[in-house]
């Protein structure tokens, strides 16, 4: 039980400190400080997966062998499920 709090402190702590912060910018600026904050965000999350994608593809040998590997294992499967 003692691990398990602790883990969840891990998920709790972000959590309140993500709706203190928006909770004063709201009381502060309203709700156009809010937007801002996730457009801030949304170009924070964007950035982080173009860069995990294109390193990840450096780091096996670029998009021809990525596309290989996952012919291989059967992950190219699009129009499948239409």
């Amino acid at each position: 039980m003692e691990q398990l709090n602790h883990s969840l402190q891990h998920f709790v702590r972000p959590i309140n400190s993500c709706t203190l912060i928006t909770s004063v910018f709201t009381l502060q600026g309203g709700l156009k400080a809010v937007v801002w904050t996730d457009v801030f965000q949304s170009v924070i999350m964007l950035a982080g997966l173009v860069i995990v994608a294109v390193s990840g593809s450096i780091e096996v040998g670029g998009l021809q062998k990525v596309w290989e590997i996952n012919q291989k294992h059967g992950r190219v499967h699009f129009f499948e499920y239409v």
